[in-house]
């Protein structure tokens, strides 16, 4: 006579499941973990699944940008991430702010919308004094234009385009503003909505309180591949 033989299928779904236990594992060996946001990174479910999508979205960047550019993209956050120290909500914020990066270089990216929802604001006086010089961090092109303008009630130009001889001035979805008096040819070839990838190259010094005007960008167009440098400011930090 045979026998029926039940399987308990509530404690496969639970804490023996292989699958379960592989998501609550972040993308590193926690034996090996030494840092204090390594270790939060361990003891938090939520934190190790966010960092398995910043490892994807990491590996995924070296592909589309190469690894130096990666890494100088990364790196900020990973210094950031480092100074949260034990604090979850410090790592889980770091890591809601890079989220976008990785879907800016390869929007193929699956990002759970759990991660997604609420994400931190980061403006562009926090993210200057986040990079050091020769580090990067990628954005859209939000308006692109001419120096020079008619405002509207709002005090923005209503329309982007044409340039004309007064210059050139761009701004990108994080806040990052670039202005010439000459007319930039590779600029100009590139779009509202184009992907830029922005470098800092130089940060002004010996400036006034309250003032630190003249912070210097090299853009690259992702789409045109076109590039140039261009100061957040007419004029530097003391100046006019």
């Amino acid at each position: 006579m045979l026998r029926l033989v039940i399987i308990p299928v509530v404690g496969l779904l639970l804490g023996s499941s292989p699958l379960f236990a592989e998501q609550a594992k972040p993308s590193f060996d926690c034996s090996k973990a030494a840092a204090a946001d390594e270790k939060a990174i361990c003891a938090d479910p939520k934190l190790a699944a966010i960092d398995v999508v910043i490892n994807d979205g990491y590996r995924r960047m070296v592909a589309k940008l190469g690894r130096a550019t990666a890494n100088s993209i990364h790196a900020p956050y990973l210094r950031r991430r480092h100074a949260c120290g034990s604090k979850a909500a410090c790592i889980m914020e770091t890591g809601k702010l890079e989220l976008p990066i990785f879907k800016l270089a390869d929007p193929s990216i699956s990002i759970p919308a759990d991660m997604e929802a609420n994400p931190p604001k980061q403006d562009y006086d926090a993210l200057k004094h986040m990079l050091k010089t020769r580090e990067c961090t990628l954005s859209t092109i939000t308006l692109l234009g001419p120096r020079l303008c008619s405002a509207d009630a709002s005090g923005n130009c209503p329309e982007n385009l044409p340039f004309d001889d007064t210059g050139n001035a761009i701004t990108a979805k994080n806040e990052v503003y670039g202005v010439s008096y000459d007319r930039l040819k590779p600029l100009e070839q590139s779009k509202l909505g184009d992907v830029v990838l922005l470098c800092l190259k130089s940060i002004p010094s010996d400036c006034p309180k309250d003032d630190d005007r003249g912070y210097d960008w090299n853009w690259r167009d992702l789409r045109t591949k076109g590039h140039w440098d261009l100061p957040d400011s007419e004029h530097m930090c003391g100046g006019a």
